[in-house]
């Protein structure tokens, strides 16, 4: 998705330059500089910056994925992001076509 070159490319990076999918995929690519400067932003934001993110999304990003960035935990933060997926899939009834792959901090050398 960032190197993807199309039409919609601009929608796209205005919304992975919100803090909260900022925070997410920079978690998951184990980049976790980047995710901790998106918390600070989502922390200065309050919850209520909608549509952005759900005050449930806020929630969980700061109560469970934060402490493990901060304890720089990449199994915790992989667990955590798998486990998020996998919810999402079902919710959205895409268990058919899903296919777990490793996210890129469980694939660097001294990972998990």
């Amino acid at each position: 998705m960032l190197s993807l070159h199309h039409p919609m490319e601009v929608r796209w990076n205005d919304l992975l330059a919100s803090p909260l999918h900022k925070l997410r995929l920079h978690a998951a690519l184990g980049d976790f500089g980047t995710a901790a400067e998106a918390i600070l932003e989502m922390k200065a934001k309050g919850p209520h910056y909608l549509p952005a993110w759900s005050e449930e999304s806020f929630r969980e990003s700061i109560e469970q994925l934060w402490p493990l960035i901060e304890a720089e935990d990449r199994a915790g933060t992989a667990a955590l992001l798998h486990r998020w997926e996998e919810e999402f899939i079902i919710r959205n009834g895409l268990e058919s076509i899903y296919e777990r792959t490793p996210f890129p901090l469980e694939e660097e050398p001294g990972s998990a």
